[in-house]
């Protein structure tokens, strides 16, 4: 371990003065050969054998720049839903009692459901009847959740089976997910 402390010191400080010398040296001690000259540096120690060629920095010729290209007008890209990206929930208009998530049209790619944490995170709850498919925490299986939610405001909450909607009294909405791939709403 001290051998190779004492190259490595060795090395940092000959490849330092390599830098503006040019002339031979050669550092030997029990087991460690350091030598240094216009080739680069070899180091040989115990377990260790390092050899550092000389660099030469090369310029390339100089060239006259190429005449400046115009640039495309820019395009605003069409926006790309990713896997991961939470799917968008609309927002309820006045009288709306009826949400469900959008399907993709044909050709375009399905999105990966969301877990009931993605979905808790990303959900705000208003009052009226839901459609959704959820990735069954047990499972890993899609699965189609319904559930009615009363007008008020609720706190979402989410354990590792379940999602709960609590408007702090008997209007709790808990959606449980079972062990058998199966999902149970309770008001």
């Amino acid at each position: 371990m001290t051998a190779c402390r004492l190259c490595c010191t060795s090395l940092t400080a000959l490849l330092a003065l390599t830098a503006s010398a040019r002339a031979q040296l050669t550092i030997q001690v029990p087991f460690v050969t350091v030598q240094t000259g216009p080739g680069g540096v070899y180091v040989r120690a115990p377990f260790v054998t390092v050899q550092v060629p000389r660099s030469v920095v090369v310029a390339p010729p100089q060239s006259p720049a190429p005449p400046p290209t115009p640039m495309p007008a820019p395009v605003d890209p069409a926006p790309v839903q990713r896997i991961g990206d939470p799917i968008p929930v609309p927002l309820p208009k006045p009288g709306q009692t009826d949400f469900s998530v959008p399907v993709p049209l044909p050709g375009q790619p399905a999105a990966r459901p969301m877990t009931h944490r993605e979905f808790a995170a990303t959900f705000r709850p208003a009052p009226g009847t839901y459609d959704v498919v959820l990735l069954h925490p047990v499972t890993n299986q899609p699965v189609q959740v319904s559930f009615t939610l009363p007008p008020g405001e609720a706190r979402v909450r989410t354990w590792p089976r379940q999602l709960n909607f609590d408007y702090g009294g008997r209007r709790d909405v808990s959606i449980r997910f079972l062990a058998d791939g199966r999902v149970r709403v309770t008001n």
